[in-house]
């Protein structure tokens, strides 16, 4: 049985690599970021997962969210692309190499956070399927 803590425990590495920290000028972080930040920074997240001892394989919901400074009031939508980009490329690698576990991105859309109105982030999601021990 895996938990959400073992989810953030596949996903963190993936994500807090120098291809995608040289992009930001702020930090990784497992959860949620520290309030008031208006700094580039990246937010790894998984949803609730099925725990059932009976289960083989289990499905969790994860998020990845990539945030930037507005400019002149509108989403930095290059540097959210790019950002994003790259987390994608890096999710995408590391599913096709993996034996137990797989990564589907399901969606992708650009927000205004709603905590920092002059910020606004690329929201990433995915499917991770587990294969049990």
């Amino acid at each position: 049985m895996k938990t959400t803590f073992d989810v953030l425990d596949i996903l963190y590495p993936i994500v807090n690599v120098a291809s995608v920290t040289t992009l930001i000028n702020g930090k990784v972080y497992r959860t949620a970021k520290p309030p008031n930040r208006t700094v580039k920074d990246i937010v790894v997240f998984a949803l609730p997962i099925l725990n059932d001892d009976k289960v083989v394989i289990q499905e969790c919901p994860v998020v990845i969210n990539c945030y930037a400074p507005n400019v002149a009031d509108q989403p930095d939508e290059s540097s959210i692309s790019t950002i994003t980009k790259m987390v994608t490329k890096k999710l995408e690698a590391y599913s096709s190499g993996s034996t137990y576990y797989d990564i589907q991105i399901t969606s992708q859309t650009i927000f205004q956070d709603p905590d920092a109105p002059s910020m606004s982030y690329g929201s990433i999601r995915a499917d991770i399927t587990i294969q049990g021990e």
